[in-house]
């Protein structure tokens, strides 16, 4: 019952984080004409997701919520690389957060892997705009998408300071939920190992079993 709590808790989160990066990214989108594309700062939301998500949700939300904004605003050539350019950046982005995390303060940890998870994009639309429109328009549009990372990580890190303190302390969404182990008195033993109310147990047993022979 407990890891399908915690599974439903994941799937509940990534729908979220799915359908409030499509609505990020299509909100605020700015036309590249270059490569029909467009900048946004959907990646702030992505890093979000990933900083709440395992990395597999992770993966789903970015990815998906992405690819569907793509679709949505009738950008379709672009709709597949999205899904594997920001799934990769929003799942690389949680791996790094949590390998940092523990060890940093948890907006400490944001910004490594967001600088990371901006990287993957970057070169992810690099490449996939060279078969489509050559090396001299996808290498044009790499300042573009610089641009939009680096609002992308402001915009995220602020919004992660404000919400963290006050979902970090009431629920782990990394997972199960924290367990709280109840202090319990280990049961004092006899000389021969056995516990005292076991021992006693045992002696009332063996009363009663005289008394009925007798």
């Amino acid at each position: 019952m407990h890891r399908i709590s915690s599974n439903v808790r994941q799937l509940t989160l990534t729908a979220l984080f799915c359908a409030l990066t499509a609505v990020a990214t299509i909100a605020i989108h700015i036309p590249v004409p270059a490569t029909n594309g467009f900048i946004n700062v959907g990646d702030a939301v992505v890093f979000l997701a990933a900083c709440y998500l395992s990395p597999a949700y992770a993966f789903a939300a970015g990815g998906i919520g992405s690819m569907l904004a793509d679709v949505l605003l009738g950008y379709f050539n672009w709709a597949l690389p999205t899904l594997l350019i920001k799934g990769t950046e929003a799942c690389v982005f949680g791996i790094i957060f949590r390998l940092l995390n523990g060890r940093l303060r948890r907006p400490t940890c944001f910004l490594p892997a967001s600088l990371t998870g901006t990287a993957i994009m970057l070169i992810g639309y690099f490449a996939a705009g060279i078969p489509m429109y050559g090396v001299a328009a996808s290498a044009g549009s790499v300042a573009m998408n610089a641009i939009q990372g680096g609002m992308s990580i402001i915009a995220g890190l602020a919004v992660f300071a404000a919400i963290d303190p006050f979902l970090n302390k009431r629920v782990n969404f990394n997972g199960a939920q924290r367990r709280v182990k109840a202090d319990v008195a280990p049961c004092p033993k006899d000389n021969n190992g056995e516990s005292y109310d076991t021992a006693h147990q045992r002696q009332a047993e063996e009363a009663n079993a005289l008394r009925k022979k007798k």
